[in-house]
């Protein structure tokens, strides 16, 4: 997805309050649906790891989850109860999604459609492969105790709406968020919090591919595989279009 061309229109202007205070706030960073992004434009309110990487030291994961705890599942995670925070999360298309995975893995030199079965057949006997980067996006819904985050909670990531799409959630809540144009990495971004090093616009974190081309390439047999697979996902795809 080319971020840089998603609101070439949009004019933002800062006419939000802030009503909530940060803590409120948590977002559910599903990988490859655009988290980045969101994580730039919500800087202030602290919800990302490259933002606040103590505050994800304060969850309570599973002592068998050794991955990176942004990325995993409520269900492993003790102490975090979705009637407590405004939990929100975005959501992609289950093909463009892995695509995308496929762009940003070092390995995806390999023939993408020998790729994506590979990479499906892995998940299978093990959930957290690629650091859980293929985890189907309906294990990112519910926490573990059962409480299911509200579908309007859920942004819509799509190569022509997603920056609208977080606006529209922002106003909901009264959130101020970022200029989109301020809140994309550069080498001035805060270091990852593991590695030390910036966050550099490059194109494995900004994600700029003309998926398109790519999306050609499948063949139907690798399509039905992925469906298959993400059955749920697509249909909860399909449910956040209608709250979008």
């Amino acid at each position: 997805m080319n971020y840089s061309k998603l609101c070439n229109t949009y004019t933002f202007k800062h006419d939000f309050t802030e009503n909530y205070e940060p803590k409120d706030l948590f977002y559910l960073h599903i990988p490859k649906t655009g988290g980045t992004l969101i994580e730039n434009m919500f800087f202030h309110h602290k919800i990302g790891a490259f933002t606040e990487p103590h505050k994800w030291d304060l969850l309570e994961v599973d002592s068998k989850i050794i991955q990176s705890k942004w990325h995993i599942p409520p269900r492993h995670i003790n102490n975090l109860d979705f009637r407590k925070v405004i939990p929100f999360t975005s959501i992609r298309d289950p093909i463009d999604r892995i695509i995308s995975e496929y762009t940003w893995e070092p390995e995806s030199n390999t023939e993408i459609n020998t790729w994506i079965i590979n990479a499906i057949n892995k998940h299978k006997l093990d959930e957290k492969i690629y650091d859980y980067h293929l985890e189907p996006q309906v294990s990112y819904i519910k926490d573990k105790f059962g409480n299911k985050m509200p579908y309007e909670n859920m942004i819509l990531c799509d190569s022509k709406n997603f920056v609208n799409n977080i606006l529209k959630f922002a106003k909901k809540y009264n959130i101020r968020i970022i200029d989109y144009e301020k809140s994309i990495p550069s080498k001035t971004s805060l270091p990852h919090p593991i590695h030390k090093t910036p966050q550099y616009l490059n194109t494995r974190h900004t994600n700029k591919q003309d998926y398109s081309k790519l999306r050609d390439k499948l063949t139907p047999y690798t399509i039905n595989y992925i469906k298959n697979y993400y059955e749920e996902d697509f249909k909860l795809y399909e449910m956040v279009k209608l709250y979008n």
